[in-house]
């Protein structure tokens, strides 16, 4: 028996099963149960018959092109919709940290209400050095870099944090170390001839969430992971979300951009240091506004004074 001859029998067969799911659905339109049977047995029959039509028509290498094909589609379709949790918690994560294993140049964006401070705090627990030299080595592999965090002299400032289930004294704490990494940076990139650009702002703006988003154009690649802040919860503490879709991305990023366009520059290095800046007398107007609400003592620990 040949093969063609074996394709026509299975075909025959999905018709036959075809015409009795029929039939059965036909003669039992009471019978609850016969008729379930019976829209089963077309199911059956219709989906046998189209896949030996397919096997007859395509050859075994455009079959598989074809579900792949299939496959990457229903992945596309779902993928823009949806928001994915990751985690109960981000902080300490490793979403958090890929961005340092890549060796490649990348486009960072991260926004927080002290996300600095946050990543200083995984970087510890994790022990994969200081965050200056990190974003140094980037520089140095030619990414860009942006970051965005409150301004500490927010008069709104209180009311951000007492919707954290923080004090106020611990959200200037954060955003006082921050502001002190964001020394540390320019410090440590400001002799070097480095190919990468960065930027830091900070905002008066009420945010719902922190976000990080790290795209590799040569690998063609982009990550999105996200937290929101919940009534009562810390940013740090808040269950983690991935951002798979473009267009949910999209619009992450319209409100970064929006929000880091209208925000001030603290700290601007372009590529090779052509353009490089770091604002000495908001740093220190930002110094003495904290120093007016927590202990002097902690604030220049924090804040090292500008040489």
């Amino acid at each position: 028996m040949t093969e063609k001859v074996k394709t026509i029998l299975r075909i025959g067969a999905g018709f036959l099963i075809l015409v009795i799911g029929v039939a059965v659905a036909k003669k039992c339109s009471v019978d609850t149960l016969a008729q379930s049977l019976g829209l089963a047995l077309i199911v059956t029959g219709f989906i046998w018959v189209t896949k030996e039509l397919i096997l007859l028509w395509l050859k075994p290498t455009e079959i598989t092109d074809l579900l792949k094909t299939i496959l990457v589609e229903i992945k596309k379709a779902l993928s823009n919709q949806v928001i994915c949790w990751v985690s109960d918690e981000g902080k300490g994560h490793p979403a958090y940290h890929q961005w340092k294993l890549e060796t490649k140049s990348q486009t960072m964006w991260f926004a927080g209400h002290s996300v600095l401070h946050s990543i200083q705090q995984d970087f510890a627990s994790q022990k994969l050095g200081s965050v200056e030299e990190s974003f140094k080595e980037k520089l140095s592999e030619g990414s860009t870099i942006k970051v965005l965090f409150l301004d500490v002299m927010w008069d709104l400032l209180d009311k951000v944090a007492e919707g954290e289930g923080q004090s106020g004294t611990a959200i200037r704490i954060d955003i006082a170390t921050s502001m002190g990494i964001c020394k540390k940076i320019y410090e440590c990139i400001q002799k070097d001839n480095l190919v990468g650009n960065i930027e830091i702002r900070t905002c008066q703006e009420l945010k719902q969430y922190a976000f990080q988003y790290v795209k590799c154009r040569e690998r063609k690649q982009s990550n999105m992971v996200c937290k929101f802040y919940f009534a009562g919860r810390l940013g740090v503490e808040s269950p983690l979300f991935a951002v798979p879709g473009r267009k949910i991305q999209g619009c992450f990023i319209r409100h970064f951009i929006r929000v880091f366009d209208n925000s001030y520059c603290l700290l601007r290095y372009s590529r090779r240091g052509l353009d490089k800046h770091f604002d000495q007398d908001y740093y220190v107007k930002c110094k003495e506004s904290l120093k007016s609400k927590l202990d002097p003592k902690v604030v220049d620990e924090l804040m090292p004074d500008v040489k």
